[in-house]
């Protein structure tokens, strides 16, 4: 499908996957078959939701976006609108990044409870660091511990998450499948 530049895009919920050998079969939650010859797991967080007091207040507001991700999401921003951004993490990074490509030009002002931002990248080149893949976390809970006691030994997180970046599939191959 990629070679005729087809993609299906198939929004379900999975409740069964059955490894045939050659290939894989899925069932959807609605009863729906799907074949694949590979099998991706690729996670993500739930759509974000707003705190309730702020879905109670801006309920019905087409201005108030509450998922970002939702398809056409910020198309009611205008180029000029002022826009409030709460939270200062990657979606609000992304956010911005969004708006710009689109020639939003209005001001964008971003809060965080804890009164924070993102922290950026090294002003110089990091190189990556630490081994997370050699010898595997047995378990999820162990990999971010070992991530502490590796940037506590010295180095800069910058480089550490780079190496991440490129061990994460071995990392998730190692885990075992409760996991």
């Amino acid at each position: 499908m990629l070679a005729s530049g087809r993609i299906e895009h198939v929004r379900a919920q999975i409740a069964s996957v059955e490894d045939e050998g050659n290939g894989w079969k899925l069932e959807t939650d609605a009863a729906q078959s799907l074949s694949a010859d590979i099998l991706v797991i690729a996670t993500s967080h739930p759509p974000p939701a707003p705190p309730v007091i702020l879905a109670e207040a801006f309920d019905g507001q087409p201005k108030f976006v509450a998922d970002p991700w939702a398809i056409d999401a910020l198309a009611p921003i205008g180029q000029d609108d002022r826009v409030l951004i709460v939270g200062t993490g990657l979606t609000m990074a992304d956010v911005v990044a969004t708006l710009d490509a689109s020639g939003h030009m209005g001001p964008i002002t971003a809060i965080c409870r804890r009164g924070q931002r993102s922290k950026s990248h090294a002003a110089v080149r990091v190189d990556p660091f630490g081994d997370f893949a050699t010898s595997a976390s047995p378990t999820a809970l162990d990999l971010p511990r070992r991530i502490r006691l590796t940037v506590e030994a010295g180095g800069q997180w910058q480089g550490l998450f780079d190496r991440l970046r490129t061990q994460g599939p071995d990392i998730w191959r190692a885990l075992p499948l409760v996991e």
